[in-house]
């Protein structure tokens, strides 16, 4: 590792719009369109050369979420806590007003719309938040039934604000539930997809919960197998009194199921009356004089005894059928993933500006990620107001930038029914302004981070691959919003150094300026299998990637001011000596490639000066006569730099510069130290 200032985002993946899954690919849950974008806050001016998006003061702004739920204790007053907070005051019962008691039906059914608060007295910072819905005005003290689900916000983002709470947790039973276990003896284990139980009798009103539990030894879990809980209402559930009739249950996705464990069907309901199932005793006939033998892959019965104590029943079996997946062996499939589309922003308050005799308007935004003719949407300004005066009205609007620096950017036209217009007017004076001003962004990276949720079982692969579109560095040359001619491998969760500098375009310029319209980020996903019972899984709830961009100019003309012009750098500490000295040398190990540099600038405070280092100019160091580039990322080479006869001084401190037109080439530097001496003769 070396220094560099980075910028660091997430960007969450979504399917493809009409992209087919093959059999042999198994992608839990559904698709979350999320997106991740905080206003950074790095130092430049200090010995931290990290630059992390991670505003925690983003809060979660006023959103109406609809819940539903199953299974609650009937007619029961429920209280709702957001994130620990009661927020029971922001509810709303359906076919009632916001602020009414939440109360179950007769069958322990819930449903209603939750208004996340976001005023002076409450609200709620983003990140991942518990919903729960409790019959404990307290939030759990001696609560006898309650449900709870997850909320995420993560700033701007476009989320389906729609709440299940089917899950059933513990507290909330009534009467003990029925289990019938059973073993996995396939080869790799299965991938279960549906199920068939047979019902003899059913209750009238109140549904029942199923679930696939694990068991181990002679315990049925307490929690339940992702995407296997599922709420049979009795109009689902079809009924025999010779048992024939099957109910099927088709699972939200396929559930794994481990070669050599056992597993438990697990039912439970609060009906009062019963719900009954087609059994057999074993070593019985029936009444068409059929025997009931056990198959080696069923388990028992097993009944619940209190605390966390059940008994097996090895006599009797309950009638059902399981149906796995069976997959391609002789083909791989792919699943197509691209970005999910940017949303828009507020900028801080005062960040546009105009210039006095000039149109040119200037936003300050260190997370723009535009180049030189993008497009950018400012909206926000109050209508038909003078800002040193320009109308607001050529402001608000969508402008073609002119030129663009890490941190702003500058335009002087807008889009007037589709054609470009100049500004028409002058600034009459030099104006900072804007309150709630809107904008959109673009994101530019040069190192790419897959960061996917999956599982690799043996005899299965997944591969990756991508292909971005291409962005501009800020002093380099090259030609943005161009595709990459073809997809590259990549390893998740595994960095990936870009060639080139790449960009995922705001929406705005993703339609107008990327080639046909495509998204920005384009990711494959090969699923491969050798064994027809098994695939490779991905979790498509949590794939998203982590893009970071380093954060490089090619400007130094002012570093012997404190203009700050270049923006990678490495300021010392003032360093005061207890012995005078007239020399100074400073030694590192830099990777250094192509047209990349670094400068490194010294200050003294000479024996007789009555000042500060503050007061003392930069001055910059000679190069290293010596010194060599490296031809690769991963090659560092030392460099000395050395003054000798210097005025004597008692304090002193440096500054390293890092400049390159090529933002994926940033020199690294390490072991970097800084020597004071006195010497006797220029050596």
């Amino acid at each position: 590792m070396g220094w560099s200032i980075k910028k660091i985002v997430n960007a969450a993946l979504g399917a493809v719009v009409g992209a087919t899954v093959g059999v042999g690919a198994v992608v839990g849950g559904a698709v979350a369109s999320l997106f991740d974008h905080s206003p950074s806050t790095g130092n430049t001016n200090t010995g931290t050369l990290s630059e992390i998006n991670n505003d925690t003061n983003v809060y979660i702004p006023e959103t109406l979420l609809t819940f539903e739920g199953e299974l609650f204790k009937p007619n029961t007053r429920l209280y709702t806590f957001f994130d620990g907070k009661d927020v029971s005051e922001y509810v709303t019962p359906e076919g009632s007003t916001i602020g009414n008691p939440l109360v179950s039906d007769n069958s322990g059914h819930i449903k209603g719309t939750l208004l996340i608060p976001n005023n002076s007295v409450l609200k709620f910072v983003q990140g991942k938040k518990e919903l729960k819905f409790t019959d404990s005005s307290k939030n759990g003290e001696d609560e006898t039934t309650f449900s709870s689900t997850y909320y995420t916000y993560l700033g701007d983002q476009d989320q389906t604000d729609v709440m299940d709470l089917g899950g059933l947790q513990t507290g909330s039973t009534t009467a003990d539930p029925f289990v019938q276990s059973f073993w996995v003896l396939d080869t790799g284990g299965i991938y279960l997809r549906s199920l068939n139980l047979y019902f003899l009798t059913k209750d009238p009103k109140y549904p029942i919960l199923f679930q696939i539990r694990e068991v181990n030894e002679d315990r049925v879990s307490n929690t339940y197998l992702r995407n296997s809980n599922f709420v049979l209402h009795p109009n689902q559930i079809n009924v025999s009194a010779d048992g024939s009739a099957a109910t099927s249950i088709e699972l939200s996705a396929p559930v794994y199921l481990q070669e050599g464990k056992e597993y438990a069907l697990y039912m439970f309901t609060n009906a009062p009356a019963t719900y009954t199932l087609a059994t057999c005793v074993y070593g019985e006939t029936n009444s068409i004089n059929q025997l009931s033998t056990k198959d080696p892959r069923i388990g028992s019965i097993m009944k619940y005894l209190g605390s966390d104590v059940w008994l097996r029943d090895n006599s009797k079996g309950v009638k059902f059928g399981l149906f796995k997946c069976a997959f391609d062996t002789t083909q791989g499939y792919t699943l197509a993933l691209d970005n999910v589309p940017l949303g828009s922003k507020v900028l801080p308050n005062n960040s546009l500006a105009t210039t006095e005799g000039t149109n040119v308007i200037t936003v300050t935004d260190r997370d723009h990620g535009f180049n030189a003719g993008d497009f950018v949407t400012i909206s926000g300004l109050p209508e038909g107001t003078l800002y040193g005066g320009i109308n607001s009205n050529y402001i608000n609007g969508i402008h073609r930038i002119d030129s663009v620096e890490w941190d702003s950017y500058k335009f002087s036209s807008v889009l007037i029914d589709g054609t470009e217009t100049v500004i028409p007017t002058n600034a009459t004076a030099s104006v900072i302004f804007g309150t709630d001003v809107i904008s959109d962004f673009s994101y530019q990276y040069d190192t790419l981070l897959l960061n996917n949720s999956e599982i690799m079982l043996s005899n299965t692969k997944l591969s990756y691959s991508f292909k971005s579109l291409t962005g501009r560095s800020l002093d380099g040359s090259e030609t943005p919003n161009v595709f990459d001619p073809s997809f590259t491998e990549i390893t998740n969760k595994k960095d990936y150094n870009t060639a080139r500098v790449k960009k995922i375009n705001s929406s705005y310029n993703e339609t107008n300026l990327n080639p046909s319209g495509e998204r920005s980020l384009q990711v494959d996903v090969l699923f491969k299998t050798n064994n027809e019972n098994i695939s490779p899984a991905m979790d498509a709830t949590n794939t998203n990637v982590i893009l970071v961009e380093n954060l490089i100019n090619n400007k130094y003309s002012d570093e012997t001011t404190d203009a700050k012009e270049g923006i990678a750098r490495y300021i010392t500490k003032d360093v005061s000596l207890t012995t005078q000295s007239n020399g100074l040398q400073v030694r590192y190990a830099a990777n250094i490639q192509g047209n990349a540099n670094v400068r490194v600038y010294y200050k003294i405070l000479p024996l007789d000066s009555t000042g500060t280092l503050a007061d003392q100019p930069w001055v910059e160091m000679p190069a290293d006569p010596n010194g060599v580039k490296a031809n690769n990322s991963t090659t560092f080479n030392r460099y000395t730099q050395t003054l000798y006869n210097l005025p004597l001084f008692k304090a002193f401190k440096t500054k390293v510069l890092m400049t390159s037109p090529d933002s994926t080439k940033p020199p690294l530097i390490r072991e970097y130290r800084a020597i004071a001496f006195q010497s006797i003769e220029n050596e």
